[in-house]
């Protein structure tokens, strides 16, 4: 159905349509969400690579829990309720949520690093034709960003990664002709555990000069028997323990109530 899909193509890429030769814009927010039958039921045709592709996240829906369907068997078709279901959120509401994922949400290189990571993997994979695309890539960016923004954090972790790999990117990769019956969400599965993503501690600039300013007054302390240089030398050390240990938590996903000052440990920049 090529007109169709042109037209759905026009909506996705340019957020427009076209009819009778009359273009129109298409109100923000818009997004377009779609089910696919099964390929071998009579009547349904595959979708383009370069379609699927503009799709953010595939899911499958799946059978709904024994006891939910006997409820839906129960209570019948739901198609009049839907006129009168009440929106949860409003139109503003999901567009200055939009505006806080992509302004206020920190990507930091490393997480970057990791997402091209899994890109380049899947292009390389002997079992491929076509990898993850970077449109797939800046998806996955964005995704992990959402993420991020759902669990309360000002930055993405690599988790936020993992938790939204499978949905955003299995339905862009293409299999070899011999390899189609391979399960493409186990695939990525599979490159996603080859990479990790884990991420350490590292010494900035600041970091390093607090370290080597410890360092000195722990000399002095040592030399001239200084029972307050001791102490401040403990006190300086506690709280370099201190902040490592709540750089790890933040590296590693975790939220920290308490956060000493940027300059005293490498972690994630605050605003």
């Amino acid at each position: 159905m090529p007109k169709t899909q042109s037209a759905m193509l026009e909506a996705m890429e340019e957020r427009r349509v076209t009819v009778e030769g009359v273009t129109y814009p298409l109100a923000e927010p818009f997004l377009v969400i779609a089910t696919q039958n099964p390929l071998e039921q009579v009547g349904t045709y595959p979708l383009p690579e370069s379609q699927l592709d503009r799709f953010t996240i595939r899911t499958g829906i799946g059978y709904p829990p024994e006891e939910l369907e006997k409820e839906i068997i129960t209570y019948g078709s739901i198609r009049d309720d839907i006129r009168h279901i009440e929106p949860v959120v409003s139109a503003e509401e999901i567009l200055a949520a939009r505006r806080a994922v992509k302004e206020n949400i920190y990507l930091s290189d490393k997480v970057t690093n990791y997402i091209f990571s899994i890109v380049a993997a899947s292009r390389v994979n002997p079992l491929l034709l076509s990898g993850i695309s970077t449109r797939g890539g800046i998806n996955l960016a964005e995704a992990a960003r959402a993420n991020a923004y759902l669990e309360g954090r000002e930055y993405v972790v690599p988790e936020d990664v993992k938790e939204v790999a499978v949905a955003v990117c299995s339905h862009r990769l293409i299999c070899r002709a011999e390899q189609e019956s391979i399960n493409k969400e186990e695939l990525l599965s599979a490159i996603l555990g080859q990479h990790t993503g884990a991420a350490g501690l590292t010494i900035t600039k600041a970091g390093a000069f607090y370290i080597a300013i410890t360092l000195l007054i722990g000399f002095a302390a040592v030399n001239t028997g200084n029972n307050l240089l001791f102490f401040i030398v403990s006190a300086l050390l506690g709280f370099m323990a201190v902040s490592g240990v709540l750089g790890w938590l933040n590296i590693h996903g975790l939220d920290a109530v308490l956060v000493p000052p940027d300059e005293v440990y490498s972690g994630i920049p605050r605003s």
